[in-house]
């Protein structure tokens, strides 16, 4: 009968004794990026940005040189639909030449993402923004730089010299206001530019 009675204690025990050796589960591995610098202090970034200037340079001289011509001849009313079109037009192109530089560097950056992260073995990549607090030691920005700067990205106009149609006309208006400045790579998301909820790349599991 005593035999018997230290069964359930000795169950028990051996339970309690296998719940402890069981290996706990590992934290998720975790690296964080800050995504506004990568697209300021990488050379493809900065890249994109010296060509948007580049082009808004020469537009607005173009603008330049058309004001003078209305300025010498205030009442020439083609002069200053021409202006106008050419105007809007611009701002029209520019816009679509902003998107263009941002999508192209939102893909490769991304691409550089997906591969460092398969290459460190890491679940998750958050930014920087989305990380209420963490270590320095998980920053992990300055590789990203360093692999985005191999990466070669090639900027082009989207709109040909030869193919800009100009824009519809606009209400005239006394004078033109200069073309505003776009930073096209500040806090410019990861993966797209319309998608600020994606700030973890995981693995599919």
């Amino acid at each position: 009968m005593r035999v018997f009675a230290f069964i359930p204690v000795l169950l028990s025990a051996a339970m309690l004794l296998a719940g402890c050796n069981q290996p706990e589960k590992s934290a998720p591995s975790v690296a964080v990026v800050d995504t506004a610098r990568v697209f300021r202090d990488s050379e493809p970034g900065k890249a994109g940005v010296k060509f948007l200037e580049s082009l808004q340079e020469k537009m607005q001289g173009e603008l330049n040189a058309l004001q003078e011509t209305l300025q010498k001849n205030p009442e020439d009313q083609a002069a200053q639909q021409k202006l106008q079109e050419t105007y809007m037009n611009f701002q029209q192109r520019m816009g679509a030449e902003q998107q263009n530089v941002i999508t192209l560097l939102n893909d490769a950056t991304q691409r550089v993402l997906d591969d460092y992260r398969k290459e460190k073995n890491l679940e998750i990549l958050l930014t920087s923004e989305a990380a209420l607090s963490f270590d320095k030691s998980v920053d992990v920005t300055n590789d990203i730089i360093a692999a985005l700067n191999k990466r070669k990205v090639t900027f082009k106009p989207i709109v040909p010299e030869t193919a800009r149609e100009p824009a519809a006309t606009a209400p005239a208006t006394s004078g033109v206001k200069t073309m505003p400045a776009r930073n096209a790579t500040k806090g410019a998301p990861v993966r797209n530019a319309t998608a600020p909820a994606q700030n973890a790349t995981r693995t599919g599991k």
